[in-house]
């Protein structure tokens, strides 16, 4: 299974998923390692509650625009200086996982500090390991390239 959308994830998350769907994308973030730091973070910020439903249309438009309002919130702060290893940290979890897979690529991120500053000196060498040192090194030199110079 593929990386479910941010879509996916908040209906998920509000449980808005057919049975079918919901099972499958549990399953894919019990996992993934990636997904389920997506999804911790998004039920965060949008402090998924369902304490109430709106009675009307114009509440549920205002329920609507306050999620929405949350979202935009959600990815400003991922993408703020102050999260910025953070955000490097989750680009580097996709680009590794085609290769190790969500869970062991959440246990080899899971001691890296939040600021990522012992980022690539943690997964080079279990990437080597696993990889090679060659290959290893080239799929670093793309992780610096395509996840961390983009944040």
């Amino acid at each position: 299974m593929t990386h479910p959308d941010l879509d996916t994830l908040i209906l998920y998350a509000d449980g808005l998923l057919p049975a079918g769907r919901r099972k499958a994308i549990e399953a894919h973030v019990s996992a993934c390692g990636v997904c389920e730091l997506e999804l911790h973070g998004l039920k965060s910020a949008l402090d998924v509650s369902h304490d109430g439903a709106a009675a009307g249309p114009g509440e549920a438009a205002a329920g609507l625009d306050g999620i929405m309002a949350r979202i935009e919130r959600w990815e400003a702060r991922r993408s703020g200086p102050e999260h910025a290893g953070a955000a490097v940290k989750l680009e580097v979890a996709r680009e590794i996982a085609p290769y190790l897979g969500g869970r062991a690529t959440g246990e080899i991120l899971e001691p890296v500090a939040d600021e990522g500053q012992d980022l690539l000196s943690t997964v080079e060498p279990v990437l080597g390991l696993f990889l090679g040192r060659k290959a290893a090194s080239s799929l670093v030199s793309r992780i610096v390239e395509t996840a961390i110079m983009r944040i």
